[in-house]
């Protein structure tokens, strides 16, 4: 009988092979994504994020712009995409990787990987795409870090006249794309602490909305995704969507587990750059919600300190 894996496994064996945690093979799990959308498609405009992305090599963890029907062989693809790719093999840091892509059929990729001070799986970040008639960038934390002008700008200026929509996604990758995926790293999540679109009018951006995640479900501007995952490893469900401690939490775990605000873990406080006040904001309410857990961790041990001493 050996532990492995959360499991107890009994094994049947010649009496001269001792198994061990090494020597086992564990089942395969069936898992669970989640993918969130807006309902409205945008042409033209700024669209904002904070996110800290999902760990762990294998898994991919997203904020793209999507033109609805893209995967259809007989509609033009547009897509832009952040997108944290695995791990890098020597320092083990998350990949983020962005990407322009057109094409009918789709995808032709225009791929390039940059590298984010601070990490993209350990703290906050502002992902920022622009999108206007005249250039396409990608901004971090106030830093444009690419720009397309040429033929990709021209593609989306003749092919998503329609508009995109905002999407954040958390799925298990392959060797082929993301790195190597160990169902044992689970549960993973992906957290969104606001997102902020402003139209173009010509010359600015003006602040159209902003979500801030803060109620107990999500408002209408939101579905829910609940198709296979890109390489079909996973199918998303809502219910691995949660909202918790003012973020969206994207979660990917085994199908049997189902995330709830009690199983996720709040992320480390940092610093993060974007929406005015939403540093002080949620400095208090992580702060707060710690403070819960510490002090229901406190009451537990003090009620079992009083049953052993009676």
């Amino acid at each position: 009988i050996v532990l492995h894996g959360g499991l107890a496994v009994l094994a049947l064996t010649a009496e001269s092979f001792v198994p061990s945690r090494s020597s086992l093979l564990l089942p395969a799990v069936a898992v669970a994504s989640a993918e969130l959308a807006t309902v409205s498609a945008y042409r033209y405009g700024r669209f904002e994020a904070s996110i800290q992305f999902a760990e762990h090599d294998g898994i991919i963890s997203s904020f793209f712009m999507w033109k609805p029907d893209s995967e259809k062989s007989d509609v033009n693809w547009n897509e832009l995409d952040y997108e944290k790719v695995g791990l890098e093999l020597a320092s083990r840091k998350c990949k983020l990787q962005l990407n322009a892509i057109i094409g009918v059929p789709g995808p032709q990729g225009h791929e390039s990987l940059v590298e984010v001070p601070g990490g993209i799986c350990s703290s906050f970040h502002t992902y920022t795409f622009e999108w206007t008639p005249m250039y396409l960038a990608w901004i971090v934390d106030s830093t444009e870090i690419r720009r397309e002008t040429g033929a990709v700008l021209r593609d989306f200026e003749e092919h998503a006249r329609e508009g995109m929509r905002l999407h954040f996604n958390v799925w298990p990758g392959d060797s082929s794309f993301g790195g190597k995926f160990d169902e044992h790293d689970l549960p993973v999540y992906q957290y969104i602490d606001w997102v902020r679109y402003s139209a173009f009018d010509g010359s600015g951006f003006s602040e159209q909305w902003v979500e801030t995640f803060d109620g107990d479900s999500l408002s209408s501007r939101w579905f829910a995704a609940t198709w296979a995952s890109p390489l079909g490893h996973s199918t998303h469900r809502a219910s691995n969507i949660v909202l918790h401690g003012g973020l969206a939490v994207l979660a990917l775990t085994a199908e049997s587990f189902v995330p709830s605000r009690s199983s996720i873990p709040l992320p480390a406080v940092t610093a993060e750059v974007g929406l005015e006040g939403s540093d002080d904001r949620h400095l208090e309410e992580l702060s707060s919600a710690r403070s819960i857990d510490v002090s229901l961790v406190m009451h537990a041990a003090l009620l079992l300190g009083l049953i052993f001493l009676g």
